[in-house]
């Protein structure tokens, strides 16, 4: 699964719609022979967003060699809202 859905859009444009679309991507895998369940899809993209909030987090310690501060801060935020979108925390207790 491809992380960039996490932080494409706004929180809450995403908000109302990442289930469905996780939904799309299981059955368009099922339609083409690959057996993957809504839970592990889901799960999946829950672990996802702690890659993007690390990926944020380090490419910002390395501010001082990009210009693009602006978009970092963007990807940040949206980062920060997909942990607590996904409700990471409780998937992580859980482990």
């Amino acid at each position: 699964m491809d992380p960039s859905l996490l932080l494409s859009e706004e929180e809450e444009l995403l908000a109302e719609n990442e289930h469905a679309l996780i939904a799309y991507y299981v059955a368009e895998l099922r339609r083409r022979g690959v057996g993957l369940s809504e839970a592990t899809a889901w799960a999946d993209y829950r672990a996802l967003s702690f890659q993007t909030l690390m990926t944020s987090v380090v490419s910002i310690g390395l501010g001082t060699m990009t210009d693009m501060d602006e978009v970092l801060r963007v990807l940040l935020g949206r980062s920060v809202a997909a942990i607590r979108r996904t409700n990471f925390a409780a998937w992580l207790a859980q482990m």
